[in-house]
């Protein structure tokens, strides 16, 4: 029979790894499963898309990415009345 000790865990990956949870605050938003049953009618893209907002990191920066580019097609379908031959908008902008 193998030693209890050689199955121990190493104190410096379990200090690192099992760490206490804190509580969420009241206000946060909790992630969120795509609930297909509140979708009316055929499924679109855009009900994917709104349904993935909640869904955690990944699915909401692809959220976030589709709103911006959303953003940037209406704006570049507006009639042009600046001189910039693209349109500009605040997301593209970062202040150092």
């Amino acid at each position: 029979m193998e030693n209890s000790d050689e199955n121990a865990r190493p104190a410096v990956a379990a200090d690192a790894v099992l760490m206490p949870s804190d509580e969420m605050p009241e206000d946060a938003q909790k992630v969120e499963e795509l609930d297909f049953d509140n979708i009316r009618g055929p499924i679109t893209a855009d009900d994917l898309l709104q349904g993935m907002k909640y869904m955690g990191f990944q699915a909401t920066a692809i959220a976030d990415a589709v709103r911006i580019i959303n953003g940037m097609v209406a704006e570049t379908i507006k009639p042009k009345s600046s001189k910039f031959p693209f349109p500009v908008t605040t997301e593209l902008i970062h202040a150092p």
